[in-house]
């Protein structure tokens, strides 16, 4: 079942855009595509999916976290 993953990004710079992904180990399990003008900044979100029960060390633009998958 997908779940959704939502941080903060912020733009210090200029205006620009990036791809953020979510990384479970090496594994790239979802990605978005973000425009964000310089001096702002806003919510992110996108949709994941782990099928497995268990516990999972993910990694989003860099950033872990710790995710517990039960049934």
């Amino acid at each position: 079942e997908p779940f959704t993953i939502s941080f903060l990004m912020e733009n210090n710079g200029w205006d620009g855009y990036t791809t953020v992904e979510v990384c479970n180990g090496e594994e790239v399990i979802g990605s978005k595509f973000v425009a964000l003008n310089g001096g702002l900044n806003r919510v992110v979100s996108l949709e994941v999916v782990l099928e497995e029960v268990g516990s999972y060390e993910l990694t989003v633009a860099g950033l872990p976290a710790v995710v517990e998958v039960v049934e």
